[in-house]
């Protein structure tokens, strides 16, 4: 008896934190729900003005993030001794960089204002903005994503989870990141080259 309940204890404190909590998945639902909410917002964003220069970027990012998706909330049970211990720190800490990477998606959007969109789009005109967090990198939006996706993988609590997460939607957001990048340069030119050549695109002072 004294085996088994050491047993179900064990496998008590290995479970990802979310997964014995009902207000933990509550509070989880609602923020995602919010999140897409913001983000299917600002996905019927168009610029007619501009020119669509993706190069299917957005499809692959897509399909990163389906895959990745799959892995992420499957990996607590097909890989249950890779649980990232202790469960509720892991939790806490996920939901800070969820939400971090949430305001800074939103914090970009709203400085982008129209300019932000799904969809690489490029016009000669355009602006480039160098205020709100466009002041320390050059892409915020995606630093935003890199964090959500860091975030989400601690909540679900899975060191495979996490990786294999991060790595399937980073791949193809780096491939998009070039994308815009030579988009701009090939828009404005020289004032986004200035731009580029004082500011990292994702992490301040690293890359």
């Amino acid at each position: 008896m004294t085996f088994s309940l050491n047993q179900l204890n064990l496998g008590a404190a290995t479970r990802p934190y979310i997964h014995s909590r009902p207000f933990a998945v509550f509070l989880w639902l609602v923020i995602n729900l919010a999140s897409f909410g913001f983000e299917f917002k600002q996905w019927r964003q168009r610029r007619a003005e501009a020119t669509k220069t993706d190069r299917g970027s957005f499809a692959l990012l897509m399909a990163g993030a389906a895959v990745g998706l799959v892995l992420l909330v499957s990996a607590p049970t097909l890989a249950p001794a890779a649980a990232i211990r202790p469960t509720g720190a892991a939790f806490a800490v996920g939901m800070a960089l969820f939400l971090a990477g949430f305001g800074m998606r939103r914090w970009s959007e709203v400085t982008l204002g129209r300019y932000f969109t799904f969809m690489v789009m490029t016009s000669a005109e355009q602006p480039v903005i160098t205020s709100g967090p466009y002041r320390f990198v050059r892409h915020p939006g995606y630093t935003g994503v890199l964090l959500i996706l860091l975030g989400s993988g601690l909540v679900t609590g899975n060191w495979i989870g996490l990786a294999g997460w991060t790595l399937l939607v980073m791949a193809p957001l780096l491939y998009r990141i070039h994308v815009e990048e030579s988009a701009l340069l090939a828009a404005v030119g020289d004032r986004y080259r200035a731009y580029a050549s004082v500011h990292k695109r994702l992490i301040p002072l690293v890359w």
